[in-house]
Formats: structure tokens, C-alpha cells, sequence
């Protein structure tokens, strides 16, 4: 706690007026503390007021002036809303909260994008709806790609459009190839953990590891030796029941815009299966894509605001979902069972599914399946003209199932209505389209779940 002199100091201070250039934004959540950053015009002191109501009561003071402001809130009690406002000079930025990091016995919600570059209307509707379910959020992965170039205008562009959610959840970005060409403004504005390219962070019963695949990853370079290092370490540590890995280029996509990236595949996928990372964040394709390979989940969100990429090449056998869409991700952490949701600006879910804890060391048990979510199954799930589709779900409400073509683009919708708890038999009839993948969509107020089928001639 700071004296009344010092705070009596910082608010006295008569320097002009004390625009903000980047509005207060959370960094480097850990067990106890996170960084409060911004960025001022003028050269003032800085102040952070902070508390478990909007009376704040405790503040971290530096009297020192300056136009980059980072200030560490230490001794935070565990997964506790905190209220905080930040002063430079005469400015005060409005009241926002955030929630402490969670103990490895609480459940967390985090969330993930990325390639949110070039077209900002897209990416604020990503953001807007990604606000609606922040609150109570640990953390928001970004995949990479947050800006076209990486300048100084790009970036306040990346915060004004973020300003409302990184105020309330810590933000982890991995670079992406389009951070690449100014690395300078990567670490001025990102308070990170270790070297801040590639690092580790922690919350709950889970660690997270941040890949950077434009510095040396392969066999025997600094940054593998530093991922197996740090994996093993989640193996020998009881508390960890989960671990997740963002990087920005897909080992696993069937896009036609990008291929998979086949060094990683080679190099860090076998210390994923290894060391049971349960899902790898990736984004690089503009699109929603989910692979499963070996027990992993290959998760794509490439859908930030970057201009999609809608054509894709053949399925592959590990191919679960794809929708060319802007989208997030939603995370949410029960003790051994993790949800996710790829949600669109609209609040549609497009995908959803769970799973399990991968025992961290052992490479061995867990699974990757859907629970407590409606099902459908395509009978035949190849066909000439007629699918038979059944629908299964637990709980009473409202149905929609859509049939999708290869690309996400809606081709036929069989219901939308509520429906009664139990299985339900459709019949789509498909002589009119064209030979091919489709997908059939379920969708619930419980989630959401999809088969892919195929047509044939």
C-alpha cells in the first residue's frame, strides 16, 4: 500500500493532459499477479487503483513520468474478481475487472483466436461476441497474425479494436509469419513470460506452452530442447491435468490456401503425442478446421478478421470439421474434462466437443470424444442419392439440423424445431447436388455436432 504522499504526488502532477495512446490491457496473469500496460502522449507517473469493489482500496504507484506505463499487481487471492482503473496526470481510464488466476481444483474458461490483420469490421464482431462470454475468463490465446505488418499504426488499430476485452482477460499471443518483420513492437507492447517468443504460462490444472515456429524448432535446437524440457516437467507435476500448445501454422489442414506444415509434423508433433498435449491452437488458414490425430486434437481458428479462405482440397481420414467462417474459440476447464466451442460473431456454435485428460508424461489414456452433446449419425455415411439421418439428444428444446457442402456453405436444412428427448429418423434427399463432402450439422441450446457424409454417382 502506498503512502498518502505518494498518491497525493501522482494525482498533483501538472504535466499537460495525459492522452491515452493505448488504453490499460492485462499481461502475464500468474498464480498471484498480473501487468497492467498502457501507453500515454505525454510523460506522466502512473497508477493503478485496485480492489475487490470499485472502492478499490490498494494501488501501485511509480512517480517516475513516462509514456510506457507497467505495473505489476502482486498478492492476488486465487480465482477472485478484482476491480482496478489506472491514472496518468489528470486522465483516469473507466473501471474494468478481471479475474484472478485459478487454483488447479477450480474450473477456468479461456478463450482463443488469431489472424485478426487487415479487416477490422471482422474482427470487432469476433470480438464483441468473444466479450459476451468473457467475463470469469482466465486467459485469450491469439494464434498469431494479429496485425498486417506489425507498425506502430496496426497496432493501435489491433488495441483500439481489442480495448474492451484485453481491459478484462490477459492476453498470450504466439507470433505469426506477419509479426516477423518487426519484432521491436512485438516486445514493446507484450509483457510476457520468458523470452516472450516462446514461453510457458500456467492457470488452473493446466499449462500452456506458446510455439514460435520462426525461430529454430526441430530436433535438437534451443527451442525443442525447451518444450521437451518443459513438458516433462508437466508430466512430473501431479497438478497439471492438462496441457495446451498454440503455434500458428497447422501441422494438420486440408486448405488450399496454406498446406500443413510438415516440419512440424515431424519435429513437435511426436513430443505431443509423447507428453500428452491434449489440443494444439493453430491458426494461418483463415477458416475453422478440426483434425484428430493419434488422441490430439488439431484445432484451427484462423477466423479473426483476415480474409477467408474458402476452398479447400479432399478430407483427409483425420478431417473432423471445417467451415470457411470468422470465429473464436471457447475453452471451458471442469478438472479432467475440457469443452470447447468454435462460436461465430452471430453466436452460432459450429462446432463443438470434449475431452478428457491425456495424463500429462505418460502419453497414454484419455480420449477425445463428444460428451453430454446431441448426436447424429448419417446412415449410410456414403451414398447415392438418400441419407437417413439419426438425431439423438438427452435434453428437450430446440433443433436445428443443416447439411453443409465442403466449404461450410449451407446446401438444406431438415429441421428446426423443438424436439423431445430421445432418437428422431430424417431423410435427406440429395439427388440435386453434386458428388462430393457434405456435412450434416446438429445444433442444440446443449452444443452442437456434425458426420460427414459423402455422395457419390
Amino acid at each position: 500500500m502506498k503512502t498518502r504522499a505518494q498518491l497525493a504526488l501522482v494525482l498533483a502532477w501538472t504535466c499537460a493532459r495525459a492522452t491515452f495512446t493505448s488504453y490499460p490491457y492485462l499481461q502475464n496473469l500468474t498464480e498471484s499477479s498480473v501487468v497492467v500496460r498502457w501507453e500515454t502522449v505525454t510523460m506522466e507517473p502512473a497508477l493503478v487503483e485496485y480492489g475487490l469493489t470499485t472502492a478499490y482500496g490498494h494501488s501501485v504507484v511509480r512517480t517516475e513520468p513516462d509514456t510506457v506505463h507497467e505495473l505489476v499487481l502482486a498478492g492476488l487471492v486465487p480465482d477472485t474478481s478484482y476491480h482496478y482503473r489506472v491514472i496518468s496526470g489528470p486522465d483516469t481510464s473507466a473501471d474494468a475487472a478481471f479475474r484472478s488466476s485459478a487454483p488447479f481444483d477450480r474450473p477456468f474458461r479461456f478463450l482463443v483466436h488469431g489472424d485478426t490483420r487487415t479487416d477490422s469490421a471482422a474482427h470487432q464482431a469476433v470480438v464483441d461476441r468473444m466479450l459476451t462470454v468473457a467475463p470469469g475468463s482466465a486467459l485469450a490465446l491469439h494464434v498469431g497474425d494479429l496485425t498486417e505488418n506489425g507498425t506502430l499504426a496496426e497496432y493501435g488499430t489491433f488495441f483500439r479494436i481489442e480495448q474492451n476485452l484485453l481491459a478484462r482477460v490477459a492476453s498470450f499471443p504466439v507470433p505469426g509469419n506477419h509479426e516477423l518483420g518487426n519484432m521491436d513492437n512485438w516486445h514493446r507492447f507484450f509483457v510476457l513470460p520468458g523470452n516472450e517468443r516462446y514461453y510457458t504460462a500456467r492457470v488452473g490444472n493446466a499449462a500452456f506452452h506458446a510455439v514460435n515456429l520462426y525461430e529454430p524448432f526441430t530436433s535438437g535446437s534451443q527451442q525443442h530442447l525447451w518444450l521437451e524440457s518443459e513438458l516433462q516437467a508437466d508430466g512430473a507435476d501431479s497438478a497439471v491435468r492438462h496441457v495446451f500448445v498454440w503455434l500458428h501454422e497447422p501441422p494438420y489442414t486440408t486448405s488450399a490456401a496454406h498446406p500443413s506444415n510438415f516440419e512440424v509434423r515431424e519435429h513437435l508433433c511426436p513430443l505431443f503425442e509423447r507428453y500428452g498435449v491434449g489440443i494444439v491452437f493453430c491458426g494461418h488458414v483463415h477458416a475453422y478446421e478440426r483434425s484428430l490425430v493419434n488422441g490430439i486434437q488439431y484445432v484451427t481458428t484462423g477466423g479473426g478478421g483476415a480474409p477467408l479462405h474458402w476452398d479447400w482440397l479432399e478430407p483427409e481420414p483425420w478431417t473432423v470439421f471445417r467451415l470457411t467462417c470468422y470465429e473464436f474459440v471457447q475453452v471451458d476447464v471442469h478438472g479432467d474434462t475440457v469443452y470447447c466451442q468454435a462460436i461465430k460473431p452471430d453466436g452460432e456454435v459450429v462446432d463443438s466437443f470434449a475431452c478428457e485428460a491425456r495424463k500429462p508424461g505418460l502419453g497414454e489414456g484419455g480420449s477425445v470424444r463428444n460428451l453430454k452433446l446431441p448426436a447424429v449419425v448419417a446412415l449410410p455415411s456414403v451414398a447415392r442419392g438418400t441419407v437417413n439421418l439419426a438425431v439423438r439428444t438427452d435434453k428437450p428444446g430446440h433443433v436445428r439440423l443443416t447439411i453443409h457442402d465442403a466449404v461450410g456453405r449451407p446446401v438444406g436444412k431438415l429441421l428446426n424445431q423443438p424436439i423431445v428427448p430421445g432418437e428422431h429418423f430424417l431423410m435427406w434427399s440429395a439427388a440435386s447436388q453434386p458428388a462430393g463432402l457434405y456435412y450434416a450439422v446438429l445444433s442444440t441450446n446443449h452444443g452442437c455436432n456434425a458426420v460427414p457424409v459423402v455422395l457419390t454417382r
